[in-house]
């Protein structure tokens, strides 16, 4: 099974996970594109509107874990292409969403890795690539407990 993440939950998936927290919406990238690094505004910004990260297939080394696969992570040398980020655009280039079902509500986004190869116009962003070996940390991993106070 391939399994990639996005960086947006489009309706009506949104009402789906609403049952399940207090809240949902967008993770967009389009704040990032609005001011330059410096504070000032960029005059015409493009922001890509959904950003699909798919991982290094070399890395998947079972089809089921039954152990804790952290203990695995450290196996991983560094240099390593951990996800490659794509975005899908339309005939001129520009960001687009492209979708897979056309339901009365409106399109529903294409998500799964043969379906957004096979439908959509996919332009390679870029690569996560580990600069450094991976540490298996029990502790770091389940003894540290950040809480944030609502008052």
């Amino acid at each position: 099974m391939q399994v990639h993440t996005t960086s947006i939950i489009p309706p009506p998936l949104d009402e789906f996970f609403s049952l399940a927290q207090d809240q949902t919406g967008l993770l967009s990238v389009a704040d990032d594109t609005w001011f330059w690094k410096n504070g000032t505004t960029v005059e015409n910004p493009i922001a890509l509107l959904i950003i699909h990260y798919f991982p290094n297939d070399d890395l998947n080394t079972k089809n089921e874990y039954n152990e804790d696969f952290r203990e695995e992570l450290p196996g991983i040398p560094a240099d390593t292409t951990l996800y490659t980020a794509y975005t899908a655009v339309d005939d001129d280039g520009n960001p687009t969403i492209c979708t897979c079902h056309e339901t009365d509500a409106g399109g529903i986004p294409c998500f799964r890795r043969d379906s957004l190869i096979a439908k959509c116009n996919l332009v390679e962003l870029g690569s996560l690539v580990s600069c450094s070996h991976f540490v298996h940390s029990d502790y770091g991993d389940n003894g540290i407990l950040f809480t944030h106070n609502r008052g």
